[in-house]
């Protein structure tokens, strides 16, 4: 298949999903309906269209940006430290994220945003987390030259702020703790508009900044030394990195939870599929499944004709972990990708 062909089965990928994210869920509706809804704001069934401009829309548009980003945010990191392994987790962000919400839910009890209510206040605790974790990456790029250096220090800061956690979950009264595990499944369920809106403010600017990025990182792929001998600021591109990743990473986890293989898996199926390490087509073609393999595993998560969803963390786990594992036992060459 040429590439051209699989942009072209990608777009269609998404447009198919996104249709039927809106159409299917505990209340099917038919297509017919849903168009009429979108063509004159109206339905036979008031409750259809309530169901789709308050609930279902605004999951959607969450998972395309969630996916989106944090697939962009798993290439990006991929090409700086040259590492298959790499995800927006491993740099401590998301673990910073789940503080800020551990302090607003366990040890606050739960600060009430007056308007917003308890779902804002968890979303600013996460921002804050993962900012803080963000200003520590960034003060400690001006000592550290080294990307393993830095991916290390990640790693650290990730299990350190873990342990943070699991401290105030000792201390954490039951209806807390279990408000807290349910965040920490994931979901892209339970946004408003305005919420929808702040994250896209976020999302959408940093993911259109990559593409300044994308020759330094053809660059990168092939080592710090040859980056630098072609022109490429090294230092300068690392902290770009970091600040957008940091960003993308630390806005999905606040609004959708942690999000676990997203990031990980999906640039690695987008090598696989269209056979190149050049970011040129693989930003594009990683943006789109990362859209893809939102919607399919919000669509599964949410399981049609059920009243239940199952946690959005199982789901990308279940899908990623053998994308991974089959993708890097299949390709033996994958390393000359880094």
């Amino acid at each position: 298949m040429s590439r051209s062909s699989s942009f072209v089965w990608m777009a269609g990928a998404v447009v198919v999903l996104w249709l039927l994210s809106i159409s299917l869920g505990s209340v099917s509706i038919p297509f017919g309906e849903v168009l009429r809804i979108f063509m004159s704001h109206g339905a036979p069934d008031m409750s259809h269209h309530l169901i789709i401009w308050q609930s279902r829309l605004p999951s959607s548009v969450t998972a395309i940006l969630a996916g989106a980003g944090l697939s962009v945010s798993g290439l990006m990191l991929q090409s700086l430290f040259r590492n298959p392994l790499a995800g927006p987790s491993v740099l401590g962000i998301s673990s910073g994220a789940s503080l800020g919400v551990a302090v607003v839910v366990l040890f606050l009890g739960g600060v009430m945003i007056p308007g917003w209510g308890m779902n804002l206040a968890s979303v600013v605790g996460a921002l804050a987390g993962a900012l803080l974790i963000l200003g520590i990456l960034l003060l400690a790029l001006k000592r550290v030259n080294s990307n393993v250096t830095l991916l290390i220090l990640g790693l650290m800061l990730g299990y350190a702020v873990g342990s943070v956690v699991s401290i105030l979950e000792l201390f954490a009264t039951k209806d807390s703790l279990q408000q807290f595990v349910f965040w920490g499944f994931g979901s892209f369920a339970g946004l408003s508009w305005q919420q929808v809106g702040i994250l896209a403010l976020v999302v959408l600017p940093c993911v259109v900044l990559v593409v300044s990025l994308l020759k330094p990182m053809n660059a990168l792929v092939s080592g710090e030394t040859f980056a630098r001998s072609v022109g490429v600021n090294v230092q300068r591109v690392r902290v770009q990195i970091i600040i957008l990743t940091g960003l993308i990473a630390g806005v999905v986890t606040a609004f959708c939870g942690p999000i676990a293989f997203l990031g990980m898996a999906v640039p690695h199926l987008a090598r696989w599929i269209l056979r190149s390490s050049d970011h040129r087509w693989l930003f594009p073609g990683t943006l789109l499944l990362g859209i893809v393999t939102a919607l399919a595993c919000d669509l599964l998560a949410r399981l049609p004709g059920l009243d239940w969803m199952l946690p959005l963390n199982a789901v990308t786990a279940l899908l990623g972990a053998p994308v991974v594992l089959i993708i890097i036992l299949r390709n033996r060459r994958l390393e000359s990708h880094f």
